[in-house]
């Protein structure tokens, strides 16, 4: 017997510990992933907005900001040229319940209306981009995280 060689109880029982501390580390990491691309998309949705904005005050056209429901994503027109299409593809999804498909900013920058876009990330929390008329200020919200703090507030 003694050619057999093996591993102690001990032995197995460390391994098995280092590898449940390496997971630990490791799996929180990839719902870290999701939550930095929404984060890009929504902060380009918003740039991309106000970049509308801007162009019809510098160039004294009207710029219209498209949501498109169908291909879940948006464009930025002026006189019937498309100036920028995008794709939401890291798991952004445009909820149809939105009351919102277009934004119109003429030559002022001043939006002609205003809305909510409502969005929902692919780990399902709900975001609601807003503009606000005249002064087209740009919000997003975190819907479940406003809800938690009114309702804290109660």
């Amino acid at each position: 017997m003694k050619g057999l060689r093996g591993y102690t109880m001990m032995e197995i029982i460390i391994v098995l510990a280092l590898f449940g501390i390496l997971l630990s580390i490791v799996l929180p990491g990839y719902g870290m992933l999701d939550r930095f691309k929404t984060s890009q998309e929504l902060k380009e949705l918003r740039r991309d907005i106000l970049h509308a904005r801007n162009q019809a005050i510098v160039n004294g056209k009207t710029y219209y900001f498209k949501v498109d429901y169908d291909n879940n994503g948006y464009f930025i027109t002026t006189d019937g040229t498309n100036i920028k299409t995008v794709t939401l593809e890291s798991g952004l999804k445009l909820l149809t319940t939105s009351n919102t498909r277009s934004i119109e900013f003429i030559r002022t920058g001043v939006p002609n209306g205003a809305g909510t876009i409502k969005l929902v990330s692919s780990i399902g929390k709900k975001y609601d981009v807003s503009i606000t008329p005249i002064i087209a200020k740009v919000n997003i919200y975190e819907v479940e995280r406003w809800l938690r703090i009114i309702g804290d507030l109660l």
